[in-house]
């Protein structure tokens, strides 16, 4: 018999989430330049995204602040798509 812990590791190596490329559209509501990070409100996924830039691009995400952003990268994959 199994433990759940046991069940959770076998899923973890079974189902590891992918990575695809691929643009995404949505809200900006928040930035974090200390993390490079910003998250966008993703309307069809109804949830926030948390999405890393180069930090080479901080004075345009500065500049964008306001209104639809698109964001083009490696997509992490999971089962709560």
């Amino acid at each position: 018999m199994l433990s759940p812990a046991t069940g959770d590791y076998i899923d973890s190596i079974l189902f590891e989430p992918g990575f695809e490329d691929m643009t995404l559209n949505g809200d900006l509501v928040h930035v974090h330049l200390d993390e490079n990070r910003l998250g966008i409100y993703c309307r069809p996924a109804r949830r926030v995204l948390d999405c890393f830039y180069n930090p080479e691009l901080e004075d345009l995400v500065v500049e964008n602040l306001k209104g639809i952003v698109h964001v083009t990268g490696k997509v992490q994959l999971d089962a709560s798509e």
